[in-house]
């Protein structure tokens, strides 16, 4: 096993940095059956938070790049999910992104047809466990390879216990998870129903948050997700909206939403 010296936190939308004063610190780890294999990846973990991309660009994004594919061969990611992540990271890693993985979702959300439940793998915090025995993202939530990995790792009872829930995607990376009724429209709007088993994941403290997360977060009749744009919220009787993109790369994809629960297909 590898450990790094200090602690880490993970950011909301997938961005790891060093941090020795938050809540959910922790120290980042790597087990192999070889000292040296573990010690390689923690390396190439740590090198993606050093390199510099506002010189040479070009140069380091290509180490950037080579140290994704190196880490997701030797975590026996599928190829495809890990070339995937790395289209998505390419196009966001120079701008000032909250993080990594709400365009790679978004992306990966529109190439499915169908959202396996084994392929949750969603999650925003260090260590937070999730429904699917899965530790990557994968190339689309009907992904054969992941599939089949999923099968062959699942604990079956533990398995079948994990609710399964729809989640909506915010283009910061906090997530909604409902088990409530959940309906597409034809044209690529969301319809999800109050009530059911509510969690919000990766929103700041309620002094600190805005007016859609404090009106989300106090209960909803009704919430329609309309791409590209943002949220009507039905609470209390009152309908507000809320516009939740701006100029985020991928906004005409979020917020999204990913019906693992509903046993629906995405309207193509």
């Amino acid at each position: 096993m590898a450990v790094t010296a200090g602690d880490w936190s993970t950011r909301v939308a997938g961005a790891l940095q060093p941090d020795s004063a938050g809540p959910n610190t922790a120290h980042l780890a790597v087990v192999a059956r070889e000292l040296g294999t573990a010690q390689h990846c923690l390396d190439d973990e740590l090198a993606l938070h050093e390199l510099n991309t506002r010189s040479q660009v070009s140069v380091q994004l290509t180490k950037m790049v080579q140290a994704h594919r190196r880490l997701g061969a030797a975590y026996g990611y599928p190829a495809c999910c890990v070339e995937a992540f790395c289209d998505a990271f390419c196009e966001v890693v120079a701008t000032a992104r909250a993080g990594d993985n709400p365009l790679a979702i978004a992306r990966a959300a529109q190439r499915s047809v169908h959202f396996d439940p084994l392929l949750q793998t969603l999650t925003t915090e260090l260590g937070e466990q999730n429904a699917s025995p899965l530790r990557h993202l994968p190339c689309r939530f009907d992904c054969g390879a992941s599939q089949k990995l999923a099968q062959a790792l699942a604990d079956r009872p533990s398995a079948a216990a994990q609710p399964h829930h729809n989640i909506v995607v915010f283009p910061d990376g906090e997530l909604l998870l409902s088990t409530a009724t959940c309906v597409a429209h034809a044209n690529g709007d969301w319809q999800l129903a109050g009530g059911g088993a509510v969690q919000l994941r990766g929103l700041p403290p309620p002094d600190q948050r805005s007016p859609w997360q404090r009106v989300v977060s106090a209960g909803f009749e009704q919430l329609v997700v309309v791409r590209g744009r943002g949220i009507l919220v039905m609470a209390a009787g009152k309908r507000r909206s809320f516009r939740l993109v701006g100029a985020q790369i991928g906004g005409n994809l979020m917020p999204v939403v990913l019906p693992f629960a509903s046993g629906v297909s995405q309207w193509r």
